[in-house]
Formats: structure tokens, C-alpha cells, sequence
């Protein structure tokens, strides 16, 4: 199984046991939902911006979404292992 994206410090796609995947998991949902909650917070903010400022930040929303992808592909392919690991 080919991995998706970089991997963090303690992975191992490898794993036998289906309580690892399932640790990977809540940790990928948790970042993709820490992340979430710094973009609604930037987007509401923006709009209190003039709109010089607004443009200027709006390049501050790429750099938090762009782990975004990456943190999805982990969530799913942990999300796989699980399934297979446990049986379902």
C-alpha cells in the first residue's frame, strides 16, 4: 500500500494492530478539525479587514489550508487500515 503523504514522527502504515490505525485516525481528524476551526475563525476575521488588508490575508488562508489535502490523504488511508485491520 503506497502511502498518501509524508507521514508523522510514529507512524508505521505497517501495523498489525487495528488499535494503532484507529490512534492515527482520531490523531488526523483532529488536526484536520484544529485546522477547520483556525480557517472559520481567519475567514470570519477577515471581513472586520479593509480590503487592501483582506487580499493581504487571504494568502495566510493558503498557508493554513494547504496541509489540509495532505492530512485528508493520512485520515483515509488510515481510515483503511482500520477496516482491514479490524475486520469489518
Amino acid at each position: 500500500m503506497g502511502e498518501a503523504s509524508p507521514s508523522l514522527e510514529g507512524e508505521d502504515i505497517g501495523t498489525n494492530h487495528w488499535e494503532d490505525a484507529r490512534h492515527w485516525v482520531s490523531i488526523y481528524t483532529d488536526l484536520i478539525e484544529f485546522r477547520r476551526g483556525i480557517l472559520d475563525r481567519v475567514r470570519r476575521d477577515l471581513t472586520k479587514l479593509e480590503p487592501v488588508a483582506q487580499r493581504a490575508a487571504e494568502a495566510d488562508l493558503k498557508i493554513i489550508e494547504s496541509p489540509m489535502e495532505s492530512y485528508q490523504k493520512r485520515l483515509d488511508l488510515w481510515s483503511r487500515r482500520v477496516w482491514d485491520l479490524h475486520g469489518f
